[in-house]
């Protein structure tokens, strides 16, 4: 795959409120790809590692400075001054003109992104806290259940009382899956079956409620759609009778299709996040749409906080968007290069 590929790449924009509006045009594309053992440092980061509590130098530590899907990687050890020096390939890309981004990773615990431009010499000192602790694990297989399928999301609600799995996967043709043993299945953490939705759809959005009342589930093809369930399986509303597939007909998506659904804490809310990147807030009690947001991207990861008066999102454009839950605004934004899953 080295060397120069030339592509054509379409390019849609439309307004998100009405999406027939829309303009389409082409860009050509020259792609220049090189080895990273052939990627020629132009860049630089050290400094030295301490001992939080005493102030000592740490020797013999790992670090390790990764770009973005761990493409280039570089990593060394700090010698007997805790002292450590990575030379690294700098760059930017040539469509956005953002620079890669790198994450400082030393030990288990420290992480830091940098995003740094050709001739830099960055000095970063980290300061870490020892501690030193024994582990001792222990655990049992409570139940063993058979489902002839990949499993792709579990969750716990917050007492650990139930556990929810779903079927998901890239390979298995749709005509192929047995709904008889595929879809969704809801236990309890004695490892009981308590309930199970059969589906030929793979779900690839999930999420249990704190109290362990609700589940949400976003089903994909043939025909994406969101269900709510209560903890006994029954259907409590379903995205597609209520009528929000027909928001998702111009972008040429059969239903509502969702990888990411993620109820607030107090159970009062259910946040959708949609493949072209339409962000919908609905009212748990009823699926009615509260706001909806136009974010860019596919949406692959939504936290609430705590109070749930602010959601995190993670967006296909690159974006974490911090958003008020009450009335949908954007408050801020950070790039991070990609759509990521796991936000804390």
């Amino acid at each position: 795959m080295e060397g120069e590929h030339h592509i054509r790449v379409k390019v849609v924009i439309e307004d998100a409120e009405n999406p027939e509006i829309r303009k389409e045009f082409y860009i050509n594309h020259t792609i220049k790809i090189i080895p990273p053992d052939e990627l020629k440092p132009n860049a630089l980061i050290e400094s030295y590692i301490i001992e939080a509590d005493t102030g000592e130098p740490l020797a013999n530590v790992e670090v390790v400075f990764v770009g973005t899907n761990g493409i280039p990687s570089y990593r060394t050890d700090t010698d007997e001054r805790g002292h450590y020096s990575i030379e690294f390939y700098a760059h930017k890309y040539s469509d956005t003109g953002l620079y890669h981004g790198y994450c400082l990773s030393v030990g288990e615990s420290y992480r830091r992104a940098f995003f740094p431009k050709p001739g830099d010499k960055i000095s970063h000192n980290v300061t870490l806290k020892v501690t030193e602790y024994t582990v001792k694990s222990e655990y049992r297989i409570v139940a063993k259940y058979p489902t002839g399928y990949p499993i792709w999301l579990a969750d716990l609600d917050k007492e650990e009382k139930y556990i929810v799995l779903t079927s998901g996967h890239h390979t298995i043709p749709i005509e192929e899956r047995d709904p008889e043993k595929h879809g969704l299945y809801f236990f309890d953490t004695n490892g009981t079956l308590l309930w199970r939705y059969p589906t030929k759809a793979q779900i690839w959005g999930l999420d249990i409620s704190d109290d362990g009342k609700y589940v949400a589930a976003a089903l994909m093809e043939p025909y994406g759609k969101v269900l709510l369930f209560d903890n006994k399986g029954n259907i409590l509303w379903d995205t597609d009778e209520l009528g929000y597939d027909e928001k998702f007909q111009p972008w040429g998506y059969g239903g509502l299709e969702s990888r990411e659904v993620k109820i607030s804490h107090n159970s009062e809310y259910v946040a959708v996040g949609s493949t072209p990147g339409l962000l919908m807030l609905l009212r748990l009690s009823s699926g009615e749409i509260l706001w909806e947001r136009f974010l860019n991207g596919q949406i692959r990861g939504i936290v609430f906080t705590e109070d749930d008066k602010i959601m995190y999102v993670s967006s296909g454009d690159g974006y974490v968007y911090k958003m008020s839950v009450e009335t949908g605004e954007v408050l801020g934004r950070a790039y991070v290069e990609a759509w990521t899953r796991d936000i804390a």
